[in-house]
């Protein structure tokens, strides 16, 4: 476990703005995430460093560059607010609000950790932040977004956790934060030419009442933020198979982004969610087979054309917003991050990243890829085995693995 040496709040730098509060609504993009688990990744930095130097110039500097970066992304100083009612939800920021930071050291091997090599997942968590616990009130819940933790492995490395609810932000947006944060660190302020954040929700074109339709999908359930139960470690067990009727349905589903493909498109650095999932259906019997490999990739193959490219557009082919819970207790398999955002561009004035970890999948059926550190085109793959069975979509993603190895 990681030695706590400090809890604190960062609060957007005084005097560097005069917004008092910031209210978003949440969009159709934002709302069926309420009830999805918070994502939590980790960044390891190869620099070896004392603890009297960390403490004495490292942290001072990465909180003084949080809150400088806080600054220009307040949403992630605010908190959601879930009305009781009948109104909508929003991200609000009030002045005074902060995020959550914790600094901590560790005296794991942070050399094993950080190699692409099966390790046990359990020794993740020392350096993973947790969200602050919701508030309720009698008309309301209040909860924040984001918790970071900063964890020192002395004359070994440093980690960068991040806990954030889904519901604020997708992979596009919480990267262009952490890459403003590390811009900030390096050089003392925020550099020209970073993509800073656009938060206008009237740009997020609603002719179809989507809001409405996701908000109206989302009240049926519990909506309450999601507080993930205590772990029970260790968390990787052996595989075991489980006896499926061949006829059983499974799923595979991938996020797209779709700022560029919505009519007008969406700036780049919109921040929020503007994702949608695509999903790929199949038969458990067709995947186990012989021509299981091929069977996937046409069906995922297929699912992509018949959504992303699709002359209905996007969200209509994607028949969004999506009930995410019912898919409930079916057999699916997802992907968490994606290859199109380079995390190992990401310089605290520490030199590029060691190692990108996405801790979260531990708890879902999702396997996460990112761009690749070491060469152009690349990229990362990251698998959890805490589950007892194995979805047919992910073994016949092991297949192509093994066969990939064997012919490399």
């Amino acid at each position: 476990m990681a030695t706590k040496l400090e809890h604190c709040q960062i609060h957007p730098s005084p005097g560097t703005t005069d917004i008092e509060e910031l209210s978003l609504p949440l969009t159709h993009f934002d709302i069926p995430f309420l009830i999805s688990d918070p994502t939590q990744r980790l960044i390891f930095f190869d620099f070896p460093t004392s603890i009297s130097h960390f403490l004495e110039n490292i942290v001072p500097n990465l909180k003084k560059s949080l809150s400088i970066t806080l600054t220009h992304f307040l949403s992630l100083a605010g908190n959601i607010i879930l009305p009781s009612k009948s109104d909508s939800p929003v991200n609000r920021y009030i002045s005074g609000d902060s995020v959550s930071l914790t600094i901590a050291q560790c005296y794991k091997d942070f050399y094993s950790l950080t190699k692409n090599h099966q390790k046990l997942a359990d020794e993740f968590y020392a350096c993973v932040p947790v969200l602050p616990p919701a508030k309720k009130f009698h008309d309301l819940v209040v909860f924040p977004v984001i918790a970071l933790q900063i964890t020192l492995f002395p004359g070994q490395g440093i980690c960068i956790g991040i806990t954030n609810s889904h519901v604020i932000a997708d992979e596009s947006s919480i990267i262009n934060f952490v890459k403003s944060w590390a811009l900030a660190n390096k050089f003392g302020h925020l550099m020209d030419g970073i993509f800073l954040p656009v938060f206008d929700r009237t740009l997020v074109q609603d002719p179809k009442e989507l809001d409405s339709r996701a908000w109206n999908l989302i009240k049926k359930y519990r909506v309450l933020p999601v507080e993930l139960p205590p772990l029970t470690f260790p968390i990787n067990r052996a595989s075991v198979g489980k006896n499926l009727n061949e006829d059983e349905a499974v799923y595979f589903a991938c996020g797209a982004d779709c700022r560029a493909r919505l009519v007008p498109p969406l700036p780049e650095a919109y921040f929020g969610n503007c994702v949608i999932s695509v999903i790929a259906q199949s038969r458990h019997g067709l995947l186990t087979g012989n021509e299981g490999v091929l069977i996937a990739a046409e069906s995922i193959g297929k699912a992509i054309q018949e959504t992303v490219y699709s002359e209905k557009g996007i969200l209509e082919s994607a028949d969004w917003p999506l009930d995410f819970g019912e898919f409930s207790g079916k057999r699916l398999i997802s992907v968490s991050g994606s290859p199109r955002f380079d995390v190992y561009e990401v310089d605290y004035g520490w030199g590029r990243p060691k190692k990108y970890e996405f801790v979260h999948i531990d708890r879902e059926n999702s396997i996460s890829i990112c761009k690749s550190r070491e060469f152009e085109g690349g990229f990362e793959i990251g698998l959890s085995r805490p589950r007892i069975e194995m979805d047919a979509f992910e073994a016949v993603f092991y297949q192509g693995l093994e066969i990939m190895n064997a012919s490399a």
